[in-house]
């Protein structure tokens, strides 16, 4: 049997899929599988992990796609650096917290930087005068680091791997910006204000977060084709979708309030890599994605 390896991109918006923001993904999408049409099951996380594990609205360990796969053999890992993903701990055999692990994270970002990055953006690292500073605005661990870590620590196969990736969320500190670490700060103490109707922002406002939103998108797409290329497609089955994707008021709200089922919110990518080549236009819920995993996992994906 094959590993199954399934990200999640939080907040990652199907039209943010393109080739200009994610070169990477979108030929990973045009040499695999694409659903087109794939539908979140809520649009904020805490309401949309129980439709993509339990396959409903209430969260069950002991009725998950974990219990489904342990039938068959397979161990179960979920990664994180998310507290509200943390709540679904319950039913992994295996629970790596990044949230947990900043102080050790901390001494190893500048080698992570130095394998994942150019030159230009470790340059503009070292400018933003203090990584500690950085890390104590960015609530959550970078892709990267993630990935460094599967790269680092191979499961005992069959294994089944829930690769939670933070980049696309709110806030925004991207690496490469040529913003300063206090204007970031600025923005997204501002962007938050937004979330919370504080205040009403401006279309310029709005226009440095998508810009911002964009770059992070663009970063994580990088981290991901560097260490996707070193994936044996053979061995394992890549899943690459979304929890929920984000508003930046088209409909009057911003970031990603719950059970709000508007395009930009639940609209997000589905791609399957390591099967057959294709893609369709049919909706796909992922309130089916449960049994998807299974059917990867026992039959294959035909498509």
């Amino acid at each position: 049997m094959k590993n199954i390896l399934l990200f999640i991109c939080d907040s990652l918006r199907a039209d943010y899929l393109t080739p200009e923001i994610t070169p990477n993904l979108w030929k990973l999408k045009e040499d695999w599988w694409s659903f087109h049409q794939c539908i979140s099951g809520n649009s904020c996380t805490e309401l949309s992990l129980p439709v993509m594990i339990s396959g409903s609205r209430k969260y069950d360990p002991a009725d998950s796609i974990m219990a489904d796969l342990k039938e068959l053999g397979y161990s179960s890992t979920l990664l994180h650096s998310n507290p509200k993903v943390h709540q679904f701990r319950e039913g992994w055999d295996e629970v790596i917290d990044f949230h947990k692990e900043t102080a050790k994270q901390k001494k190893k970002i500048r080698r992570l930087l130095r394998k994942y990055t150019t030159k230009a953006i470790l340059s503009r690292i070292t400018e933003f005068a203090n990584l500690e500073d950085q890390k104590d605005h960015l609530p959550y661990s970078r892709a990267f680091e993630k990935l460094d870590y599967l790269e680092g620590n191979k499961p005992t196969s069959p294994s089944f791997q829930w690769v939670h990736l933070m980049d696309p969320h709110l806030p925004y500190y991207p690496i490469g910006s040529k913003l300063s670490h206090e204007d970031l700060i600025y923005i997204n103490s501002r962007h938050v204000d937004a979330v919370h109707k504080r205040i009403e922002p401006g279309s310029d406002e709005v226009s440095t977060w998508l810009r911002l939103y964009e770059a992070e998108i663009t970063e994580m797409d990088q981290y991901m084709g560097e260490y996707l290329k070193k994936v044996d497609l053979e061995k394992t089955t890549v899943l690459i979708t979304s929890d929920h994707g984000e508003e930046f008021g088209e409909h009057g709200e911003y970031s990603h309030p719950g059970d709000k089922f508007v395009p930009e919110l639940v609209h997000i990518p589905l791609i399957i890599l390591g099967e057959v080549n294709g893609s369709t236009d049919t909706m796909f819920s992922h309130y089916s994605l449960r049994k998807l995993i299974c059917r990867i996992a026992m039959d294959g994906f035909g498509g």
